[in-house]
């Protein structure tokens, strides 16, 4: 729900005006008001999923002359500017700690009235931005970046499938509102590529597994669960995963170069060089996987193995992450009074704060969609025969990945016949699914060229 700010609705009215301009940047009292900014007359776009409404990143790429790279401004919206640190409503979004995404609904770090309207990046309507500034040359190699805030209006808000609709070629489509923005996409996609081949030859290693999607029908005991996959959109999924890795990679360089401590995700572990690439099979998905350690939120600047970066600080979403409203602020802070907000020690005590809410919303955003994948399972019922890929397998147990439902499944190593090694396909019955136990059951399998036995009706 969006109820829990109403104690501090007073504070709440008075950042949603500022987050518009209506008296911040324009002349709010001293106390109160952000400093005015100048106008930044890019025009930026974003992309994001069709249901978005917390558009929170906006990019505006430009080709240098003769072939020698682009400049890359990637645009975000700045809470920061006006955020109450250490009040009463500050405290409570921390507990909240990020915005959680789930089938029945979502449940935003900020207030929706600020995190869905005021702050958010919506097309049309000036709004202050913070801004990372990074050039890339030819080869992919990003240079020192420029941070500046401004008042921004943003050109479009795009939905993926119509940006990969035109990255496509589909240009001519005229009720298509990317169709505008074709240049703009296409040089954002020619540097997100360039630049995703020099992590890789960095050591990068990249997933790409479908992102199955979760609609439920009806309500109470007659709810249903749909599963399904959305229209995939490669390119522009690309295009903005490089520029979002690109910026906060460039202000961790920038905090360096500075002194500013930062809140870092770091995943410092050796990653073997055969591990670099970009893998999609899903028995190479796991094999990679078991080779990585989950990443961690540090003040320390280490590496991220996974992006092959040596230092990477979250900025990118400062709607929706806390991490990331601390680190637009600690930048935005060093910009205006030539220090930072917090020191290193400081930094420290509020992760301290915020690593046991966001383990506890992670817990929440991982489990809660398996619960409705499982029941979507069990409303499915225990005739039906599953494709997948065996990843993992042992004297005991062999582990099946459902790439279409973006699930593993566990059996006893004597369901499957001797030929059974990570990569091979096949075909799973599955059952005695409990839901809010987190149980399931693989029954019956058999090679995926095999006939399927007759089942009991």
């Amino acid at each position: 729900g969006d109820v829990w700010w109403h104690p501090f609705g007073d504070e709440v009215a008075r950042l949603a005006a500022l987050g518009r301009g209506e008296n911040g940047t324009d002349g709010a009292g001293p106390d109160t008001a952000p400093p005015k900014l100048p106008f930044c007359d890019l025009p930026f776009i974003s992309i994001d999923s069709a249901t978005t409404r917390d558009v929170d990143d906006a990019f505006f790429v430009e080709e240098l002359p003769d072939g020698a790279g682009w400049k890359a401004t990637v645009a975000l919206a700045c809470p920061a500017l006006a955020w109450p640190f250490g009040s009463p409503l500050d405290r409570a979004v921390l507990h909240r700690a990020t915005s959680i995404y789930l089938p029945e609904g979502d449940c935003h770090m900020l207030p929706e009235q600020l995190g869905t309207d005021a702050w958010s990046l919506r097309a049309g309507e000036p709004r202050p931005v913070f801004c990372v500034r990074v050039t890339v040359d030819g080869d992919g190699n990003p240079g020192p970046c420029e941070l500046f805030a401004a008042t921004a209006r943003i050109a479009a808000n795009l939905a993926y499938p119509d940006a990969q609709a035109v990255l496509d070629g589909a240009t001519e489509a005229p009720a298509n509102p990317a169709a505008a923005h074709a240049g703009q996409l296409r040089l954002g996609l020619a540097l997100a590529r360039r630049r995703q081949a020099a992590r890789l030859r960095d050591g990068a290693v990249v997933m790409e597994r479908p992102e199955p999607q979760l609609a439920l029908e009806g309500t109470g005991r007659e709810i249903t669960v749909r599963l399904f996959l959305a229209e995939p959109a490669p390119d522009a999924q690309m295009l903005v995963a490089e520029l979002m890795i690109l910026a906060s990679a460039a202000l961790a360089e920038w905090g360096a170069a500075h002194g500013v401590p930062l809140l870092h995700r770091t995943q410092d572990v050796a990653v073997p060089r055969e591990y670099a690439g970009i893998w999609s099979e899903p028995q190479d998905l796991a094999r990679v996987l078991r080779a990585l350690i989950p990443s961690s939120l540090e003040v320390q600047a280490r590496p991220h193995a996974a992006l092959a970066l040596p230092r990477y600080a979250p900025v990118t979403s400062p709607l929706r992450r806390y991490p990331d409203l601390v680190n637009e602020a600690q930048a935005l802070h060093m910009l205006a009074t030539g220090r930072p907000r917090w020191d290193a020690a400081a930094l420290a005590a509020l992760l301290d704060q915020l690593s046991p809410a966001l383990e506890a919303a992670g817990q929440v955003q991982r489990f809660r969609p398996r619960y409705w994948k499982l029941l979507h399972f069990r409303q499915q019922g225990d005739k039906v025969w599953w494709p997948g890929v065996i990843t993992e397998e042992n004297e005991a147990f062999a582990t099946v990945s459902l790439p279409e439902q973006g699930l593993f499944v566990r059996g006893r190593r004597r369901l499957f016949d001797e030929r059974a090694a990570p990569g091979m396909r096949v075909r799973v019955r599955l059952g005695k699914v409990q839901p809010l136990h987190n149980e399931i059951q693989i029954l019956e399998v058999v090679p995926a060229e095999q006939e399927l036995p007759d089942l009991p009706s």
